[in-house]
């Protein structure tokens, strides 16, 4: 429901795997239980991970300066390129999920002043 909710009101989600990898991203395509295929596409926005001992989250990879080249159709990114971006998870190895704002997280979350958050900046 909740994928589903984010997906309609464009809200980002981050989303924790099994593994305890981290992506915060925008649902493109959520599964439909009525079919074989149950993962759920998410055009990524930040992705990181957990601590195994705190649950804390880091994030080390930051997408947005390529969403920025897509979504102004810069020359340097291919249509292909375009169509690739996203990350598919199988909904089995989601372990948690939730709606994500990243003013909210640069106030009240993060271990790192928010100039160090390049993308927070950008989009927050």
């Amino acid at each position: 429901m909740l994928l589903k909710q984010s997906m309609s009101d464009t809200r980002s989600v981050l989303l924790t795997v099994k593994s305890g990898k981290v992506y915060v991203g925008n649902v493109v395509t959520n599964f439909n239980p009525t079919y074989d295929v149950k993962s759920v596409k998410i055009m990524p926005i930040l992705s990181g991970y957990r601590d195994s001992e705190d649950q804390t989250v880091t994030f080390t990879t930051d997408y947005f300066s390529l969403l920025e080249e897509i979504y102004e159709q810069k020359p340097d990114v291919s249509d292909q390129d375009r169509l690739d971006l996203g990350t598919v998870i199988p909904v089995d190895e989601i372990r948690s999920v939730g709606i994500f704002s990243l003013p909210a997280y640069k106030k009240h979350f993060s271990n790192h002043p928010p100039e160090q958050h390049r993308a927070a900046q950008k989009i927050g």
